[in-house]
């Protein structure tokens, strides 16, 4: 694993770049998948560090309820031949009580019969605040039944959540 290897979030970066860089070129031409947004992340103790190539961006649960974390994005990886500049790097304070969510576009992209997309962060507020401490495993659950509830159809973009509690 280049995590290992890459200690500092922009080299990894990098090094992650260069991998699919490489194996792009092994793809037959006219694919159109040939990039990979991504939130590369560093956690110590109750600080995140984030590289945004593309991605959503996280989302603190707490029981004062949802908050984005602001990252500085820059293009996906993969397409690096679109923009030289490698994306800068946030970092942010997590309280004990919060929880780090990272979804994917499947779920901020869930529409319902209205074509609304799902608001993830008023959803996460409504639904955690008050809590005493949020359970990382409750944040999932919520959200997979409740993009599920929202959705017009079954159908559609992949759906995945990881959520992480800092101890």
């Amino acid at each position: 694993m280049s995590a290992h290897e890459w200690k500092d979030l922009p080299l990894l970066t990098d090094r992650l770049e260069l991998s699919i860089e490489r194996n792009v070129t092994r793809r037959t031409v006219g694919d159109p998948e040939l990039f990979v947004t991504a939130l590369i992340l560093e956690l110590d103790q109750d600080t995140v560090r984030i590289m945004d190539r593309g991605h959503p961006p996280p989302i603190a649960v707490g029981p004062h309820g949802a908050r984005i974390l602001a990252t500085a994005p820059a293009l996906p990886l993969g397409l690096k031949e679109l923009s030289p500049v490698p994306g800068l790097t946030t970092l942010h304070r997590l309280q004990s009580s919060e929880v780090l969510v990272l979804y994917t576009d499947g779920i901020s992209e869930a529409r319902n019969s209205d074509g609304d997309f799902y608001p993830v962060l008023e959803r996460l507020t409504e639904h955690f605040r008050g809590t005493q401490r949020t359970d990382p495993e409750a944040v999932v659950a919520f959200l997979e039944t409740d993009t599920r509830n929202w959705s017009a159809t079954s159908e559609g973009d992949d759906q995945a959540v990881l959520a992480i509690a800092l101890i």
